[in-house]
């Protein structure tokens, strides 16, 4: 399971340091999956190894539960504002489904409004995404004139009540960070009491637009350089043009094929599709082409993560997981390193060793 995955990494970096002699600040465990990033700082944390989280600092305000949040005080504030609402629709907070909201956005090109629409009704919806209406319609009408009376902070208390917001955050993995978030949220919200809710969701939009054009090789620079003696865990996404002596690379099953519940063409303006109830030529097409973006993209983080490694590079992998894409290029890498590579077993797992090279290109 994912939950051993996690363990066995976490044992194996704290055999390099307690065997190895390998310094903390050293090694940095590197993973593709952005919701292994928690799990893997919890399961080190436990056996007692410090940790720091590498992008934090830049990606708080571009999080999705914070753009979410955003997206909900916009949208009360002026609920004629489509892309708000539209964002909020889409968010885990209602939890619309893709083909529910591409019907709600064609309504209200009709209507005038994405609220217009959904007060007056959206002709299509399944009963689930109806039902995802009702329950935003009844909060949504009721906060949505409070929000030039009141200021920001106690309309997120009240939005999150409505919502069972906390509810929702503990049935996700990553339901600590997204506590800690929200509560961070709320301590901004009290310090610019003085702003009215739209006002601060208006200052969260620069806040954002501001960090979005920061690098995040420059962030998590600064950010390595400051951190203490702890291990850093980073994200394959983020690591593009950073180097660390020791890279644990995180890479277990990736996924084996699309499994979107609505499919839409990348390069053309086809239709929503429904992958489990069409069956037509198209549909195929968009699932083959889809499927090939995928893999490219995963042999590009697989090549940006093989390279961060100056000294030591670990590999941590099932090799009879016939479901990661990686496998193949992880095989053939244990083939050819020859006398290079080490292996080591931790559980029913593997960890791959190979020692940086000037032979290996370190950067991108």
């Amino acid at each position: 399971g994912r939950d051993l995955e996690v363990s066995a990494i976490a044992e194996g970096v704290l055999e390099l340091i307690e065997v190895d002699g390998v310094r903390p600040s050293d090694i940095t465990v590197v993973t593709a999956n952005r919701d292994r990033v928690d799990r893997h700082a919890a399961e080190l944390t436990k056996l007692g190894i410090p940790v720091t989280i590498l992008g934090t600092g830049r990606s708080y305000f571009l999080r999705s539960e914070i753009r979410d949040l955003g997206s909900a005080l916009r949208a009360l504030a002026d609920p004629s504002d489509d892309y708000a609402l539209l964002s909020l629709l889409r968010s885990p907070i209602v939890g619309l489904t893709f083909d529910g909201f591409l019907l709600i956005g064609l309504r209200s090109r009709e209507v005038g409004s994405a609220y217009a629409a959904l007060q007056q009704g959206v002709p299509g919806l399944s009963r689930a995404d109806e039902q995802a209406v009702e329950a935003l319609l009844a909060w949504f009408t009721r906060l949505s004139p409070l929000a030039h009376q009141m200021p920001p902070l106690e309309l997120l208390s009240l939005l999150a009540r409505e919502t069972n917001l906390d509810a929702r955050f503990a049935l996700r993995p990553e339901r600590e960070r997204l506590i800690a978030n929200f509560r961070k949220l709320l301590k901004m919200a009290r310090e610019r009491s003085h702003l009215s809710p739209g006002e601060f969701a208006a200052w969260l939009k620069t806040q954002q637009q501001a960090k979005a054009r920061v690098s995040d090789a420059e962030t998590i620079s600064e950010e390595a350089e400051d951190a203490a003696d702890a291990v850093r865990i980073c994200n394959s996404h983020q690591a593009k043009g950073l180097e660390w002596p020791v890279v644990v690379l995180d890479a277990y099953a990736m996924p084996s094929s699309v499994r979107n519940e609505v499919l839409l063409d990348p390069d053309s303006p086809l239709p929503a599709l429904a992958a489990q109830e069409v069956r037509s030529g198209v549909a195929e097409f968009v699932v083959r082409r889809m499927q090939e973006r995928r893999d490219a993209e995963e042999m590009r983080l697989l090549y940006v993560s093989l390279t961060r490694a100056k000294e030591r590079l670990c590999i941590a992998f099932a090799p009879d997981n016939t479901r990661n894409r990686w496998l193949r290029c992880l095989r053939n890498l244990e083939q050819s390193a020859g006398a290079w590579l080490k292996v080591r077993s931790f559980g029913s797992e593997r960890a791959t060793e190979v020692p940086a090279t000037k032979s290996q290109p370190a950067t991108e």
